[in-house]
């Protein structure tokens, strides 16, 4: 049973967040899926956030900082993987502030590992694909040994689990 969460006017930017069990989606005000959370039972261990088309700055800012940090703190884990594949959206105007103010949280309330999961375009080093996941291919992942950049989940999956294994505290 869908369950809304935020309807349009309850949000800054118009975006409407949804319920189905354990996946919370958002859309955007022309109603494109644009974010969904996966809780941690999807794929065990992990809790996921899957990113689609071309959010906005502003809506990245409230999703990350308000629902996707609550969900987290609700039932996320250690893990987390971070799924880009499908977002168009360059991360530049958001990084310092991720960096600054989510990421510290995040850590503080248990986190130990993210992998991104990058577009195959980017191995490929297709040029707008590069820049608009740079944060994650390079300047954000080498500022953070915590943070990998991937372009296979098997692969992501498979590092997260080597460096936090089931169980481990």
């Amino acid at each position: 049973m869908t369950k809304t969460l935020k309807r349009p006017i309850e949000t800054r930017t118009g975006i409407r967040v949804v319920q189905n069990g354990d996946v919370v989606e958002t859309f955007n005000v022309v109603g494109e899926r644009i974010h969904r959370i996966e809780k941690p039972g999807r794929i065990p261990g992990v809790f996921v956030a899957r990113w689609y088309g071309t959010p906005l700055d502003e809506e990245m800012k409230e999703i990350i900082g308000g629902h996707f940090y609550d969900v987290f703190l609700e039932c996320g884990g250690p893990l987390c993987l971070i799924d880009i594949r499908d977002c168009k959206a360059s991360w530049d105007g958001i990084n310092d502030w991720q960096r600054g103010e989510i990421m510290p949280k995040a850590y503080a309330a248990g986190l130990k590992r993210v992998a991104t999961l990058l577009p195959r375009e980017a191995a490929e080093g297709a040029e707008q694909v590069v820049e608009n996941h740079e944060f994650a291919a390079s300047r954000f992942a080498e500022d953070d040994a915590h943070i990998a950049a991937f372009f296979s989940e098997e692969e992501a999956l498979a590092w997260l689990r080597r460096a936090h294994p089931p169980g481990a505290a």
